[in-house]
């Protein structure tokens, strides 16, 4: 057990001999599914605030190869009035 945590391994045996998923041990793993395209270069720029600059737009982007059908992922989004 110690070999595997020294080689950044996510996965660990628990003491009853079975594996422990990777959130128990404090690793989690995330890959981004898109990104949205906009006028602002930087999040830094970008105002949290919808009414100072109302007249700006982005576009969504969900990768293919993340989803096999994006158009599916975002079913029920129109829902929301805020996503973040």
């Amino acid at each position: 057990m110690r070999g595997l945590a020294e080689r950044g391994s996510s996965c660990t045996a628990a003491p009853c001999g079975c594996a422990q998923p990777a959130l128990e041990t404090g690793n989690l793993f995330t890959e981004p599914i898109g990104y949205l395209e906009s006028c602002f270069t930087a999040k830094n720029g970008t105002p949290r605030q919808p009414s100072i600059c109302s007249h700006s737009r982005a576009c969504l982007k969900i990768r293919k190869s993340i989803f096999n059908n994006p158009e599916h992922s975002l079913m029920g989004l129109e829902q929301f009035s805020h996503v973040w």
